[in-house]
């Protein structure tokens, strides 16, 4: 029932998954999420294209699918720049799900956009399918000061709105509210003018614009006008969405880092600024929320206000633009163009000058999500895998083989400085699954090439990779290992089975038996249970679970329903059954046993998950789901054919 070919089911991705990527990429395919539209969107992540070139990349399967392969290297590559592996590339969509003129709701590609234009609210929401979609961003707190007969003034802009329009058409949105702005004269109220705070949108692109400009009123004479580009509530801490730096560049200057203690309020000069952003420090550098933000005339932003609250988290913040000298009768414009992104190395202030800017200045075409790719690592397993294929098919691979190489070596660098450089003070910064992959796309690079380089890197990373494990207890007391998210958190499944995997490959080029005995731990923490998910309400699933109790008596249980995680797990399995080395082999002999059961009853489950298309095998992600996608059929796959290239 269940092929060890891997032909069938790299013949489903070819035929069912591979799909044009867009304007963006000229001619170009890559693998889409899912084969057909889910919700109304088509998307290709980077790190699923990854886990897609590793299987499609072994020789069995590149000799007859090259072109898939070349596709799919080649959208890889070109999401790559500098240090970083930009997340994913959507279809083009802007859809109204709701709009009574005032309030609204759109769905764009990539993100969701709210507004409530009566009270001045303009909300923007990055787009997940698990749960984590949270205002980003609430667009308000916008205040003009001027200076009138020798008194500097302030008017609040949401307060004084008394008029809104949304011009929804096709792709392009804009929302707009208008504020007819008045102000106390010795006991005079004379009017300043008519303030339109407008919010420009565009299906083609994560750029979007906020723009605000005051009409003068020709009667009133004032100077030293200040506009704003103001956000509120920034840190609500819903879905961990706080923000608690402010980062600023200037050419010429070293990069400024902006934090404040709680509840503060401070204006921060920072003229003639090109970029800002605010971002997330205390957070893992892939997940952590940022708002980029280019002015369009750099020389008139002054400075930002900020009021921060408890624990220093941003609160509120005002970019101030200013108009000096006397006004009369005149139109005074001040915009912003901002991004957001989950997930970055914000600290590279320049770097995101350069990116962020560049995607601000280029005409519009398809929305690229500027965020890090989720399993910033498992590209670098698909760009060494890729090179050790290659470097086996004799010299007319070899340029192909040392591009591969050298986006591997690239990547592996910049993962190096921006995350485990920093893993020894900051534990909780990096992810343990990502990491895993890392030490896989060492290992193949070790067989490739036999440099000594690269074993002395599999070695640090290793050494980062074993600094996870949290002692814990199986059902009989005996003390086992898991390996969570991060130090601070939750252990699951699928990162349990990355790291065995990861240790299983490392082990042989590094006789060190603390992984032998390492692996050991992490086996004894897989048991077989009926366990409650989740699946459009609570269903009962009988199968592969790691199930421990911590130090405190709590139990923790992470079951194996959904089919890429137990994948991984027969992955691991396997490579252990194979792998040469003595001290292994000695750890699968005192669990061979139990492996087998864990194997007999993962098998079962993915035979229920199969489905056939002629020729062709779908695992889809779950027994009870509809479909497969970019992340469980390659896992699938490289958990069941004999020959998965995991052999060091």
């Amino acid at each position: 029932m269940l092929p060890s070919d891997p032909l069938p089911y790299a013949d489903f991705i070819v035929q069912h998954l591979l799909h044009p990527v867009g304007p963006r990429f000229g001619d170009g395919m890559a693998i889409a999420e899912t084969e057909e539209r889910l919700d109304g969107d088509r998307w290709f992540w980077s790190d699923d294209n990854a886990k897609i070139l590793e299987f499609l990349s072994l020789p069995q399967v590149w000799r007859v699918h090259p072109g898939a392969v070349q596709s799919t290297f080649a959208f890889l590559r070109a999401l790559c720049a500098g240090s970083f592996i930009y997340r994913r590339v959507g279809e083009t969509r802007l859809d109204a799900l709701s709009n009574d003129g005032a309030r609204a709701h759109f769905v764009h590609s990539l993100l969701e956009i709210g507004c409530d234009l009566p009270r001045g609210l303009v909300t923007m929401r990055v787009r997940f399918r698990d749960g984590r979609t949270a205002n980003n961003i609430i667009l308000t707190g916008n205040y003009v000061r001027f200076t009138h007969a020798g008194a500097v003034q302030t008017l609040d802009v949401e307060d004084a709105i008394d008029g809104w329009e949304i011009d929804h058409r096709g792709g392009l949105l804009t929302l707009s509210h208008r504020s007819e702005l008045h102000f106390d004269d010795l006991g005079t109220r004379r009017r300043l003018g008519r303030l339109v705070q407008t919010y420009r949108f565009d299906a083609r692109s994560m750029v979007f614009r906020v723009e605000a400009a005051l009409d003068l009123d020709p009667g009133t004479t004032v100077s030293d006008v200040a506009l704003t580009v103001g956000t509120d509530d920034l840190s609500h801490g819903q879905l961990n969405i706080n923000y608690d730096s402010v980062r600023v560049h200037r050419p010429g200057e070293a990069p400024m880092r902006i934090v404040q203690g709680a509840s503060e309020h401070h204006v921060h000069p920072l003229p003639g600024a090109p970029y800002w952003a605010m971002t997330r420090d205390a957070a893992m550098k892939g997940f952590a929320p940022a708002i980029h933000s280019v002015p369009r005339e750099p020389g008139r932003l002054a400075g930002l206000r900020v009021v921060t609250k408890e624990g220093g988290l941003l609160h509120w913040v005002a970019a101030e633009y200013v108009f000096p000298g006397t006004h009369r009768g005149a139109r005074l414009v001040a915009e912003e163009a901002k991004v957001l992104t989950s997930g970055g190395f914000y600290d590279r202030v320049a770097d995101y000058a350069a990116v962020i800017g560049a995607e601000v200045a280029a005409p519009p075409t398809q929305p690229l999500d500027l965020s890090l790719s989720y399993d910033y690592g498992v590209e670098l397993t698909a760009f060494a895998r890729r090179a050790r294929v290659l470097a086996s098919a004799g010299p007319a691979a070899a340029p192909a083989m040392e591009e591969a190489l050298a986006l591997h070596d690239q990547f592996f660098a910049a993962y190096e400085a921006n995350m485990l450089a920093g893993a020894g003070t900051d534990p909780g910064a990096i992810f343990s699954r990502p990491l895993s992959f890392v030490i896989l796309g060492l290992a193949d690079a070790l067989a490739a090439t036999g440099a000594e380089r690269y074993r002395t890197a599999l070695r640090r990373a290793t050494d980062a990779l074993l600094t996870f494990e949290r002692p814990m207890r199986d059902a009989t007391g005996r003390t086992v290992g898991v390996f969570p998210v991060t130090v601070r958190e939750p252990t699951y499944l699928d990162c349990q089975a990355a790291a065995i995997l990861a240790l299983v490959r490392a082990a042989p080029s590094l006789g060190d038996q603390r992984v032998a005995d390492a692996l050991d731990r992490a086996l004894g923490a897989y048991a077989l249970a009926t366990t409650s998910v989740d699946f459009g309400g609570a269903i009962l699933h009988d199968g592969l679970v790691t199930d421990t109790t911590g130090p405190e008596g709590h139990r923790v249980t992470d079951a194996g329903f959904w089919n890429y995680t137990v994948a991984l797990s027969m992955r691991g399995f396997a490579a252990l059954r194979r792998s040469p080395d003595p001290a292994l082999q000695e750890v699968f002999r005192r669990h061979r046993d139990r492996i087998a059961l864990f194997e007999a009853v993962v098998r079962a489950q993915f035979t229920r998950s199969m489905r056939r298309h002629g020729d062709a095998i779908e695992i889809r992600t779950s027994y009870r789901s509809g479909e497969t996608n970019s992340e469980t059929q390659p896992w699938v796959a490289m958990g069941l054919i004999a020959e998965p290239g995991d052999e060091p």
